[in-house]
């Protein structure tokens, strides 16, 4: 029996941007006349992966609730306070974009960024014509808070 291939993980955010990254904003540059930090639900099920970008969001300066599905996200208590979706494309259970979908549906519409390493034209073609941005992995730090933050000004 031969033994199993190692799996390489994908890093989730370029080690050069991670490494060169401005140092953390004062929170005044985050709030944006606002009492608080903009929030940024971000739901990916890899927990490494997660827990990786819960750290470079909050260093970034925004307040992060994680969640390892889309289920666990929709069972959240104040679907309302999210300013931005941070949301990977593939999820087992139900993927990103219909996440994105029933959050329309049940009337909470806030903008959205998605993340993936392979997404197929069609979804890419989807995620765009909603008005939402893909970005793919490994990530730019800078590039992913200036996405989020764009975002978050086109809906307000």
């Amino acid at each position: 029996m031969q033994p199993e291939p190692q799996r390489l993980q994908t890093p989730v955010i370029h080690e050069a941007s991670y490494r060169t990254m401005a140092p953390t904003p004062p929170v005044e540059t985050a709030l944006l006349a606002r009492d608080r930090p903009h929030l940024i639900a971000l739901v990916e099920d890899d927990p490494c992966v997660r827990d990786s970008l819960r750290r470079v969001l909050r260093l970034l300066g925004f307040a992060v609730e994680a969640y390892a599905s889309a289920e666990a996200l929709l069972d959240s208590a104040d679907l309302g306070q999210i300013d931005c979706l941070l949301l990977d494309v593939h999820l087992p259970g139900m993927s990103g974009p219909r996440l994105k979908v029933e959050l329309v549906r049940s009337g909470v519409d806030v903008p959205a960024v998605f993340i993936s390493g392979a997404v197929d034209p069609g979804i890419m073609q989807g995620i765009r014509r909603r008005g939402d941005t893909l970005l793919h992995k490994p990530l730019d730090a800078e590039l992913l808070a200036t996405t989020l933050r764009e975002a978050i000004a086109r809906r307000h």
